[in-house]
């Protein structure tokens, strides 16, 4: 009997075991990336956090690499995963304001 939870039912014919595991990391991962920006993109929460990296970046672009990457300011985690909670969008609020005001300590 083949358990759904074993990476073994997951493998394609061929494909090694790394590569199977690097495998499913993308898909988590693309999966995560797409709930976050759909998040940010739909909620009142989102949106102002979106909004306010994009004016003070200059482009959409530039604010989601920005969001999507870890910061020492907010703990070594990146912004996106962070504003999942209210105390992590105000943190990263707080960190943007700070930025916005040239305050980059």
């Amino acid at each position: 009997m083949r358990h759904p939870e074993s990476l073994s039912s997951y493998r394609r014919a061929g494909e090694t075991l790394a590569q199977t595991q690097e495998r499913l990391r993308t898909v988590v991962a693309d999966a995560e990336d797409r709930y976050l920006r759909k998040w940010l993109h739909t909620t009142s929460d989102g949106r102002a956090v979106l909004r306010l990296a994009t004016s003070l970046f200059g482009s959409r672009a530039a604010a989601m690499q920005w969001l999507s990457r870890p910061m020492i300011e907010l703990g070594g985690i990146n912004a996106q995963d962070l504003a999942k909670t209210a105390w992590g969008r105000k943190r990263v609020l707080e960190v943007l304001d700070r930025l916005n005001h040239g305050v980059f300590s």
